[in-house]
Order: C-alpha cells, then sequence, then structure tokens
C-alpha cells in the first residue's frame, strides 16, 4: 500500500481520499494558499463572463461565472504554449509536441498528429492557424497545409486574425490581407524580435526586443512608444488608448496612448510575482485581467485596485528544499516556508522586478541562511523572513541566476552565461567556463569539488572545482542529477536515466525516451519526475515503477521531509507528500 498524508491549511493531518488505479493505494495534496502560476488567460464570448487560463506547464481551466470559480480541463500531457477559445466552446492548444482541441467544453482533449513544436495558435471563423518554429500552418476544411511566409527559419510568437492577418517573429512581422499573399511588415520596429502583438480599432501595439511600438495603418508601419524590452501587450477595445505591457521594470499602464505610464500597478497580494498575459473584456467595460505568477487578478478598470479570481491551490513549485527542520518551496511568486508541513507562509525574496525563484539552497552548515535564485541571488539570514543581495547578475550573466549549490562550505551558483563560486556567498569570482547557457549546476563533494554544469551546449565535468571543464557524453537537455547510497551519480536527461561512477562518462540505464525533470534518492529508493508520472526505482534506476495519481499533473521536483515522506513539486497542480513503498 502507498501511504500518502495530507496536510490541510486549517491545520488538520488526515488521509485523502482520492484513491490510485491499484486497489487501497492513496495519495493527497498538500494545502497551499488560494493562487497559482498562470500563464494565459483567454475568453471564449464576447465579454469576460466565460473564460479558460493556463495554469503552470498545462493545466488549463474553465470558468462560466466570471472568474469566480473555475474547473479543470482534461489533461494535456503536453507543456502547452498558447491557447484560443471560441464561443462554441471549442479550445484550441498549441503544444510542445502537437496541436490539441477540444469540442466538449474542455473535458477531452484530441490531438491533430502534427508533431513538432507549436508556439502560437489562432482562430479565424472555421479557420485554424498555428505556428511553429519555425514555420506557419492554416487549418481549413480539416486539411493542414503550410503557409509560405518571407521570413525563413522564424519561430512564430503570436498570430492575429481579423480584417487582415499579422505575425509576429523572433525576426519581425508578416503581414497578409487575404492570408495567402505576405509580405514583411517592419518599417519603423526598432528591434525584430517581436514578442506580443494587440490589436484593437484603430491601432496595433507590438512589444519587441528594443521597446513597444504602435501602427495606425493595420500593421504596415510602425513607431516606437518606449524603448523598454517587454514580452506582454494588451489593450482595451472600449478605449484605444488604454493599454497594459510588463517589461524589464515590471508592469505598466496607460491612458494616453503610450505619452505616459503608469508602473507596477499591482496589489500586494499578488507579491510582485511576474504578469504573463493580460485581457481586457471584449465588451469594452475596461475591466482587466492580469495572469501572474501567483494566480488570476481582475480590475474593474486601469487604476482601480485588483483582486483575486477563484480559489484554485495551482501553485507551479520550480524548487523543494528541507533544511534544518524547514521546508523552502521556490515559486512564481517568491519562497514559500513552512516548519510543520501544513502552514505555509509566502516570503519575498525582493529579487528586481518580480519574485520568481527558480532554485532555494540552504546550507545545513549555516542554519537560518537560505538562498534564493531568481532575477538575481538573494540572502537570508533568519529563515527568509527577509532578503538582500548576495550577488546581481549582469550582461555578461545574462540578467539571471539559475541554480546554487553548496559542498565543504563552498557556494557555487550558474547564470544564463557562466559559473561562479564564493567561499561566503558575499564575494563571487567566476570560474573557468567559457560563456554557455547554463541551467543546472550539481556539486559533489570531495577535495577537490567536481562539479557537473547543465549548458545548451551539454554537460560539461569539472574535476578541479570549477577551474577547467570537459564535455560529458550526456544528452544536452540534462534536468537533474542525485547521488545513489554507494556513490554512483545519476542524471535525469530527456532522454531517460544516465549513470556515472564519477560525472565523467556516463551510461544508459531506464525510462530511455522519457524527460526526467527531477531525481530524488530516498533510503536507496530513486524518485523520477515525468510530465504525467512520479516513478520510483529500487535497483539503481533500471527499471521503474509508477505511483499512481499524478497523471497529468506534471511533477517538476523533489525533496525529502524530515519523517523520510517524499514531497512532489508540480506545474500549476501544487504540492503532494507520499511514502514511498
Amino acid at each position: 500500500m502507498l501511504l500518502v498524508l495530507l496536510a490541510t491549511a486549517c491545520g488538520r493531518v488526515g488521509f485523502d481520499d482520492q484513491h490510485g488505479p491499484d486497489a487501497g493505494t492513496v495519495f493527497g495534496h498538500v494545502a497551499l494558499a488560494a493562487g497559482g502560476d498562470a500563464r494565459r488567460v483567454v475568453a471564449a464570448s464576447p465579454s469576460l463572463d466565460v473564460l479558460f487560463a493556463l495554469f503552470g506547464d498545462n493545466r488549463i481551466v474553465r470558468s462560466i461565472d466570471r472568474g469566480a470559480t473555475f474547473t479543470d480541463c482534461g489533461p494535456i500531457s503536453d507543456v502547452v504554449n498558447d491557447l484560443v477559445a471560441k464561443q462554441d466552446g471549442s479550445v484550441y492548444v498549441a503544444a510542445a509536441g502537437d496541436v490539441f482541441e477540444s469540442h466538449d467544453d474542455c473535458a477531452t482533449f484530441s490531438a491533430n498528429g502534427l508533431g513538432s513544436y507549436w508556439t502560437a495558435i489562432a482562430a479565424d471563423g472555421s479557420d485554424l492557424w498555428a505556428g511553429t518554429a519555425p514555420g506557419l500552418r492554416r487549418r481549413r476544411l480539416g486539411t493542414w497545409q503550410p503557409i509560405v511566409i518571407p521570413l525563413s527559419a522564424a519561430v512564430v510568437t503570436k498570430i492575429l486574425v481579423g480584417a487582415s492577418y499579422l505575425v509576429a517573429t523572433n525576426r519581425g512581422i508578416v503581414r497578409s490581407v487575404d492570408g495567402i499573399t505576405w509580405v514583411t511588415a517592419n518599417t519603423g520596429l526598432a528591434g525584430l524580435e517581436v514578442l506580443d502583438l494587440a490589436s484593437v480599432p484603430g491601432r496595433v501595439y507590438a512589444a519587441t526586443n528594443a521597446g513597444l511600438h504602435v501602427s495606425l495603418d493595420g500593421g504596415v508601419s510602425w513607431s516606437r512608444l518606449s524603448n523598454e524590452w517587454g514580452d506582454v501587450v494588451a489593450a482595451d477595445p472600449g478605449d484605444p488608448a488604454v493599454v497594459g505591457r510588463w517589461w524589464y521594470s515590471g508592469f505598466a499602464t496607460t491612458t494616453d496612448a503610450g505619452t505616459n505610464w503608469s508602473l507596477d500597478v499591482r496589489s500586494p497580494e499578488m507579491d510582485r510575482s511576474r504578469i504573463s498575459d493580460v485581457l481586457f473584456d471584449p465588451a469594452g467595460s475596461g475591466a482587466m485581467i492580469v495572469a501572474t505568477g501567483r494566480g488570476l487578478f481582475i480590475a474593474d478598470h486601469v487604476g482601480l485596485p485588483f483582486r483575486q479570481l477563484g480559489a484554485l491551490d495551482a501553485w507551479t513549485i520550480h524548487a523543494l528544499v528541507v533544511s534544518n527542520g524547514d521546508q523552502f518551496l521556490g515559486t512564481s511568486a517568491g519562497l514559500l516556508r513552512s516548519s510543520d508541513g501544513v502552514t505555509y507562509t509566502v516570503h519575498d525574496p525582493g529579487s528586481p522586478v518580480h519574485s520568481l525563484v527558480r532554485n532555494v539552497l540552504a546550507p545545513a552548515e549555516r542554519p537560518g541562511t537560505v538562498y534564493a535564485a531568481g532575477l538575481s541571488l538573494a540572502r537570508s539570514d533568519d529563515r527568509g523572513d527577509h532578503f538582500s543581495d548576495a550577488y546581481v547578475p549582469t550582461l555578461s550573466d545574462g540578467y539571471v541566476v539559475r541554480d546554487v549549490v553548496s559542498t565543504g562550505g563552498v557556494l557555487f551558483a550558474s547564470t544564463d552565461a557562466r559559473v561562479l563560486s564564493s567561499p561566503d556567498g558575499l564575494t563571487w569570482s567566476a570560474r573557468g567556463l567559457a560563456a554557455q547557457w547554463t541551467t543546472r549546476i550539481f556539486a559533489i563533494a570531495g577535495t577537490p569539488v567536481r562539479l557537473l554544469v547543465a549548458t545548451d551546449a551539454g554537460v560539461l565535468y569539472s574535476s578541479d572545482g570549477g577551474t577547467t571543464f570537459t564535455s560529458t557524453n550526456l544528452p544536452s537537455e540534462s534536468y537533474a542529477f542525485a547521488v545513489l547510497p554507494e556513490g554512483t551519480l545519476v542524471a535525469g536527461t530527456l532522454d531517460g536515466v544516465y549513470a556515472s561512477p564519477t560525472g565523467a562518462t556516463w551510461q544508459r540505464r531506464g525510462l530511455t525516451g522519457m524527460s526526467v525533470r527531477a531525481l530524488a534518492q530516498v533510503n536507496g529508493t530513486l524518485v523520477a519526475t515525468q510530465i504525467d508520472r512520479v516513478s520510483y526505482s529500487t535497483d539503481g534506476g533500471m527499471t521503474f515503477s509508477d505511483v499512481p495519481g499524478f497523471t497529468g499533473r506534471n511533477p517538476i521536483s523533489l525533496a525529502v521531509d524530515p519523517h523520510g515522506a517524499l514531497l512532489v513539486g508540480t506545474s500549476g497542480y501544487g504540492l503532494y507528500r507520499l511514502t514511498l513503498p
């Protein structure tokens, strides 16, 4: 029997009544505060009455009461990049591996069998448009056809349909009046990496890597309104001069078409979380919904207070750490802490712009000290109550701290472009790694310290504490590392689990062809997560058995609590706790 404890917000600990497919198996959900990692929100009616929203990587929910309550849609075992809904209740999804659709109020989804990597989607009457990396396709009368646009190898980021067609890409904008003949429409754009588009009567807005632009001629030509990088923009169809946008200094709105901006109008309960999408009421009432790392919030008009929609527990938990009796959860809306596994409090690491925490370090040898990796590396010496910057990344770092680890009193951090080390967490120096897109770092105790660094060029290995690095034979996309009791290293990759005695050379083990996002070792049992399951192995990763109950919940982080139970963090589904057999 698989025993799972359920912790509730009111302080009770009991057993959830959800049962897995094998008789007697029980699993439970640890209750967190209302909120979650909202990434997209769309209206399926000419008002805000019917809404669909994306939480985390693949949790789609539906509301038929203007966001007061939400119900889950059918699961999609894929990473969702975009979605669109029609008034007849049909929902279309652009995902990492296919285009999905539902015609039963999102109860079930079916795949189109297209393969590829889909980045954007739009519906135009009976036609369906989908963008990929690279390319554009249209489905008409049930048949998908490639659409030739005058930008080769361009990644589609947004599709607008209407009186004319506009497609944003990482190489500029293309425009068509009939959906057949396309021309570039980059006149006046200061930057060609176009990340979002918004259309209202008489105006089109474009968010780019070189600022916000506006077009008064349907996207033929553009004028720059501001020069700050931004990737989210929306405009009010009831007043085209009202615009909301996300840029590198936060969330801003204007009521005069960009002449003046009010910065950061978020309410305190949003915890400065990043805003990933903005939706104005299609009916023109002026109401605005924002999708944030803490959930969905609505304001009746620009400048008025926000209030939270729904009561979903839909957190994305990027990192889980248990140290000195405390549990720390790195989320899209700050750091969550619990000393009893029942009550969790939210703490803001104080990073610039927003409170995303990608990873957490709480060194056992430094009780009370916590590091949070995000847009900066923040440090707290009082268990997360107060933070200050330990390291602020610069242009040479890519402005982002991806990971932080420690061993033997030495700290290592990875940014978008390099690896750093510090003897005290205050003074940092670059290690001997050429510029790479780094994602994960793993330190192996010893003298000298050995390092594994996952980069866009593959996993690199250092046997001298980061002074020099050599390539390994691990797949280029590797996400997690762990150590088995006998000292064998294991890695979770895009192509299953690998093992190595030292870290320099690796051999394939189980879960071939599966994307393994997180690993943990629990009393000799190796636990691995994939997009729709948690699996465990008692033979060092050669064979795995599935833990029932996680289908569609996208587990992405693991840790062991002080009682030996396994904590499982998900993308958009919150936190679970279970005891392995």
